[in-house]
């Protein structure tokens, strides 16, 4: 029987992961995706788990049907998930009430964000705390030593929960979407609900509630439990941070992390349940432990700093398949960093409640408190780390920070003073390197800023990421963890302008403009050559907005002293979604949409929350790039825009090589009248002079497609979606930058070659038009043939 227990509970782990990622999710389409916002959801679901496990865990004892109490507990956990997209659409009209009443509040928006994260995620985050203990409470009678069970239970959830974390992240979302996802889930939560009416209805339960003698031992150690909750929340924080760099800000790596994590917490607490017996003195195996985490933390910075050669040599083994090539590639080399630690993580979970029992007490209520009390220790480190520790210390004093607190555990936990002493002369070693280490060497170590021709010229840490400024071989580049957001390569310099020029140019009498991701200001500098009366950024990163203003003055010229200037430091679609405020004209100049979360900027939901905040002659600007990005999912993206604006017109610029595209919607047929009129002001001639398309002509030959065209384009397609963000899990999927942009430019090409608009009663030089597009076409050929030479990167 109780195999069959450790069946459902494994389909526990699996569900409660599914259902997390997918909440998390929505909630941050709600909320944004700022790091406050992340850590206040993430807190609001696991301060239900805490609350769940020690109360139902106080109580567990008077179940006398215990099994039959977790399958309710799962079935309504089940029923919940049901209606809960009702609840997020309610959630999302009343936050936006509050929100415009209080964004001058920013610390009362964060706490609301997670007040309301925690209303909508208790119930269900509440059971799913509470199914641990009341499960041990009826495994842990079923005639077998204390302990041994306990350590099945959690290794048993906590591998559901990896397998959960997987299927979800590389099958069930990327082919079925959120919703169906959610469903899934739903029917495992009923499977174990109708499941656990077979199992013994009565288990014969004596209270066997005792106090300890040494009580004042039990509530020290009960402080030593929250602080290991502590540490581990705070690790993964910090690798998460860190290996950004190395694998890349991507879906699949994000999920493969967490499963690492999972697995080796799974596993170190099944191997505790097969060798329980034979710990004779726990405290102080518990103590080694937290002394083995130290050490290997240590020889961790080895491993980080190292990590890319690692990677190459993973991925040097011959495989069929290129994602599985790479995928496998970065989960073993993770595993080489993470399981280790998380297996003594995983070992020592049971470990605490075996030393803190003494087999007099309630299995499920010392469970429920042991749990309870270390996850209140993740939510505590969560926040201290993510939220105080990085953006005051940065990330490398803050990961000594955390093994000084793992070698304070082991000096306290161990009663011999020879392990004491160990313990003591490891101090000196931490404080040293806490104060001499550089901070910036982890993450400079990464493959990517390992050429001998990259220099360095700025290294920013703030609460959303690493900011680094580098110069490459063909110019300056900002990044935020790995990804370019902008640079003077002649290509950005040129779509920079472009963004900011080809809408206002539309646009009729522009009074306010909104801007989405800062850059490095060239697009806001575009934009403040326009008579306009007022210019909001909304810019995710601090960081970004520090070091574009120090550095990147040749792109944005100072344009921050500009009174009409506004930046405000916020998710763009949080800010969008939230604001009042309505706009002539709003520019969507954000990352690559194949990056984590950064798919849902190009979705039909959020295009028509850019079309609802947009005044009746509102004009819509998206950068859309033609490389690492799946035909289609271009096209999916494409579909989403223009079933959304009923007048688009696609552009794209042949000189230098481009592999970037710019959209524009409106809700009304675009005036070239007023755009050939605003061509030939003095100021907007003299900036488009600088990339050589300042004459009306040539500028409008490359308009490349419009709303007519695109449905011809995108025929048979669907439109890109919040529900099924399949840019990020099929782009992510493709690793030649070269043959996704051929494939997008050639069908690109196709379609130019038989469009053309008549600007016969316009005041242009039709001659000249059509040669400018001629010379166009003979580009796109060009550039065809070059990328079709070209090696694949």
């Amino acid at each position: 029987m109780f195999f069959f227990i450790l069946l459902l509970f494994f389909l526990s782990g699996f569900s409660s992961l599914v259902y997390q990622i997918i909440w998390l999710k929505k909630l941050h389409l709600i909320f944004g995706v700022t790091t406050p916002s992340v850590v206040a959801i993430l807190v609001a679901f696991m301060s239900g788990l805490s609350f769940g496990s020690f109360i139902l865990g106080k109580y567990s004892n008077r179940f006398k049907k215990p099994f039959l109490v977790y399958g309710l507990l799962e079935g309504i956990i089940g029923f919940y998930a049901f209606f809960i997209n009702h609840f997020f659409h309610f959630l999302d009209k009343v936050f936006v009430i509050f929100y415009n009443q209080l964004f001058d509040f920013p610390f009362i928006i964060d706490f609301l964000r997670f007040l309301f994260s925690f209303g909508l995620l208790f119930i269900p985050t509440f059971l799913m705390g509470g199914t641990f203990p009341i499960v041990v409470e009826g495994a842990e009678k079923l005639k077998e030593d204390f302990g041994k069970k306990t350590g099945k239970l959690y290794g048993i959830n906590t591998l559901g929960a990896f397998f959960g974390t997987f299927l979800a992240t590389f099958f069930l979302i990327p082919n079925f979407g959120f919703e169906k996802t959610n469903y899934f889930a739903i029917f495992l939560n009923s499977f174990i609900l109708f499941s656990t009416l077979f199992l013994p209805k009565k288990i014969n339960l004596e209270n066997k509630k005792t106090k300890l003698n040494e009580i004042n031992y039990k509530v020290f150690f009960l402080i030593i439990v929250f602080f290991m909750g502590f540490t581990s929340l705070s690790y993964e924080v910090l690798w998460n941070r860190i290996l950004v760099l190395h694998t890349g800000s991507n879906v699949y790596a994000y999920g493969l992390v967490l499963c690492n994590i999972l697995l080796g917490i799974g596993v170190g607490s099944l191997f505790f349940s097969i060798f329980y017996k034979r710990i004779k003195d726990p405290l102080r195996v518990l103590g080694w432990i937290e002394l083995l985490l130290v050490l290997y933390s240590l020889f961790q910075i080895y491993l980080l700093l190292n990590f890319s050669n690692i990677l190459v040599a993973f991925a040097s083994i011959p495989w069929k398949w290129a994602p599985l090539q790479i995928f496998t590639s970065l989960f073993l080399a993770s595993l080489v960093l993470l399981f280790f630690p998380t297996f003594l993580m995983g070992l020592s979970f049971p470990l605490t409640i075996k030393i803190i029992a003494k087999a007099k007490e309630n299995p499920g209520e010392i469970a429920g408190r042991v749990y309870g009390i270390n996850t209140l220790g993740c939510i505590i480190g969560t926040v201290f780390t993510g939220i105080i520790l990085i953006p005051l210390i940065g990330t490398t004093k803050t990961l000594f920070f955390i093994i000084f607190i793992n070698l304070c555990l082991s000096f306290f936990i161990f009663n011999k003073r020879i392990e004491k002493l160990i313990s003591f002369l490891f101090f000196f070693l931490i404080i040293i390197l806490f104060f001499t280490f550089p901070q910036d060497k982890i993450f400079s170590s990464a493959g990517i800023y390992k050429d001998k021709e990259d220099k360095i010229f700025a290294f920013k840490e703030d609460i959303t990421g690493v900011i680094v400024g580098v110069e490459r071989k063909d110019g300056l580049s900002l990044e935020i963890n790995g990804i370019n957001v902008a640079g003077t390569s002649k290509d950005l310099y040129i779509i920079q302008k472009l963004q900011g020029h080809i809408p206002l140019l539309f646009s009729k009498d522009p009074k306010k403009v909104l801007h989405i991701g800062l850059g490095s200001g060239g697009t806001l500098y575009t934009v403040s050559k326009y008579p306009v009366e007022k210019i909001i950024v909304a810019e995710i990163s601090p960081g970004i907005v520090e070091v574009s203003s120090k550095y990147f003055t040749v792109l944005n010229h100072n344009v921050f002293d500009d009174k009409r200037v506004k930046i405000k430091i916020a998710d763009g679609r949080n800010f969008i979604l939230s604001s009042k405020e309505k706009f002539d004209v709003i520019l969507s100049d954000s990352i690559h949409p194949k990056y984590l979360g950064n798919g849902f900027l190009y979705t039909k939901d959020y295009f028509e929350l850019v079309y609802n905040k947009m005044d009746k002659d509102g004009i819509a600007s998206m950068w859309l790039p033609l490389y690492s990005l799946t035909l289609k999912n271009y096209k999916e993206i494409i579909r989403a825009f223009s079933d959304v604006f009923p007048y688009v017109y696609i552009w794209w610029f042949p000189e230098p090589i481009n592999s970037f595209t710019i959209v524009v919607g409106s809700k009304r047929p675009f005036d070239f009248e007023i755009f050939l009129n605003k061509i030939e002001e003095e100021k907007i001639n003299k900036d488009l002079k600088e990339i050589k398309l300042h004459q009306r002509e040539k500028i409008l030959s490359c308009i490349i497609m419009d709303e007519n065209t695109i449905k011809n384009f995108t025929e048979g397609i669907k439109p890109h979606k919040d529900d099924l963000p399949t840019v990020e899990y099929e782009s992510n999927k493709v690793f030649t930058k070269t043959k996704t942009w051929l494939l997008n430019l050639e069908s690109l090409y196709k379609i130019t070659y038989n469009f053309s608009i008549d600007f016969k009663n316009h005041k242009i030089d039709y001659e000249i038009y059509k040669a400018y597009r001629m010379q166009l076409l003979k580009e796109m050929e060009k550039q065809i043939e070059i990328l079709k030479r070209a090696e694949p990167f």
